[in-house]
């Protein structure tokens, strides 16, 4: 990144885990990059970076550069996309595909919906966490279209085996809960397991 794009150094930062600043005091380490202060907004942002240099993006170049590096060789490549996952980062263009006012609030049993208020798990950001959401999968939806058109382009897709899962799932309000854990409702423990040979 540094080498490819310098000036967008403090663009790219989605903010700091805690652990990471405790591991720069520690280690007397300046990065020199302005992180975000927010650090999980409850609304989407679009990606302060350019689309091609996006987390997703990154992970798809370095995914294509190995298979081009393999020569038509047998191989394993596995490309750990961030998306989607908190915070609802994403470039304008798929941001833009869907609008907020458009999508659905989760139906939440009459206990649930009293506890809502103070602003929190307003209309505005239940609908803005599944805009967010919804483009960082659309996003990584991209990028994986990408890695499959390179697969082709090399000839070598009749003749890879292509699996697409994720580690959880995301609350995205439901339950008056973001993010994943216990108790495992079907929001964050039903994940995608696509296999597919060419």
């Amino acid at each position: 990144m540094a080498a490819r794009a310098p000036d967008q150094l403090d663009h790219v930062s989605l903010g700091e885990a805690p652990s990471a600043i405790d591991w720069k005091r520690v280690m007397d380490v300046d990065d020199g990059i302005v992180h975000p202060e927010e650090r999980f907004p409850l609304r989407p942002l679009a990606s302060r970076c350019r689309s091609d240099l996006t987390n997703a993006a990154f992970v798809a170049e370095q995914t294509m550069e190995f298979i081009s590096a393999r020569d038509n060789n047998p191989f394993l490549c596995v490309a750990g996309f961030y998306s989607p996952h908190s915070p609802w980062v994403a470039p304008q263009e798929f941001l833009d595909l869907y609008d907020p006012n458009a999508l659905t609030l989760p139906a939440l049993p009459p206990e649930l919906e009293a506890r809502r208020g103070d602003g929190r798990f307003s209309d505005e950001e239940l609908r803005g966490a599944r805009q967010g959401y919804y483009a960082m999968v659309s996003e990584v939806d991209h990028h994986v279209g990408r890695i499959l058109d390179h697969l082709d382009a090399r000839g070598i897709a009749e003749n890879t085996v292509v699996v697409f899962t994720s580690d959880h799932g995301e609350w995205l309000g439901e339950h008056l809960d973001y993010g994943k854990g216990y108790p495992g409702h079907d929001q964050v423990t039903r994940v995608p397991l696509l296999v597919h040979r060419g």
